[in-house]
C-alpha cells in the first residue's frame, strides 16, 4: 500500500519489478526552457502505435460538432451522382457542381451513388475550417467504390 501511494505521488508505476516514469498524455507537447526563449526544445517526442493500421474503422477526418459546421459535397466526376442523408429524400448532383449541408442532426449517414449503371465512386474528405468537404471521382474499372459516409456524434468521419 505505502508502495502504490508512493508510486502516486512520484508520478511512476511499478509493472513486473521495474519503476517506470508516468508521462502525461500531451508528452509529446511537453517542452522546457532553452537558451534561447524563442526556440522551444522538445523533451519527449511519441512515435505513431506500432499497432497502427490503415482501414475504413479509421476515421478520415474530424469537424467539431459543438460549433457550427458544414459538409459540402463536390462532384468532380463525368456523370451525376444521387446523395441523401438515410433518413431523407434524395437529390441529384450534376457534374462540376457542389452542395452545402448544414449542421445535421448527428450520426449523420449520407449516402451517395452514381446515376450511372455499373459505375462506382471513391470519396475523399478533408476539412477546412470546420467545413468537411467531400470530394466525388468515378473509381476505377473492376474496383470497389465507397458508398457511404458516416459524421458520428463525436465528428468523427467515416468513409464505407
Amino acid at each position: 500500500m505505502i508502495l502504490k501511494l508512493a508510486s502516486i505521488l512520484l508520478g511512476t508505476a511499478m509493472i513486473t519489478g521495474l519503476i517506470v516514469p508516468l508521462l502525461p498524455a500531451n508528452a509529446d507537447q511537453l517542452t522546457m526552457p532553452s537558451p534561447n526563449p524563442t526556440q522551444p526544445q522538445r523533451l519527449a517526442q511519441q512515435p505513431p502505435a506500432s499497432t497502427y493500421r490503415p482501414g475504413f474503422w479509421q476515421p478520415t477526418a474530424r469537424i467539431n460538432p459543438k460549433q457550427a459546421w458544414q459538409l459540402q459535397v463536390i462532384n468532380q466526376g463525368n456523370s451525376s451522382v444521387q446523395y441523401g442523408l438515410s433518413t431523407g429524400e434524395n437529390a441529384t448532383l450534376a457534374p462540376g457542381q457542389s452542395k452545402t449541408l448544414n449542421n445535421l442532426d448527428l450520426p449523420a449517414d449520407l449516402l451517395i451513388y452514381s446515376t450511372a449503371a455499373n459505375t462506382a465512386l471513391k470519396y475523399t474528405v478533408t476539412t477546412q475550417g470546420n467545413t468537411a468537404i467531400v470530394n466525388v471521382r468515378e473509381a476505377a474499372k473492376g474496383t470497389a467504390g465507397n458508398g457511404s459516409l458516416v459524421i458520428n456524434p463525436s465528428g468523427a468521419i467515416y468513409i464505407y
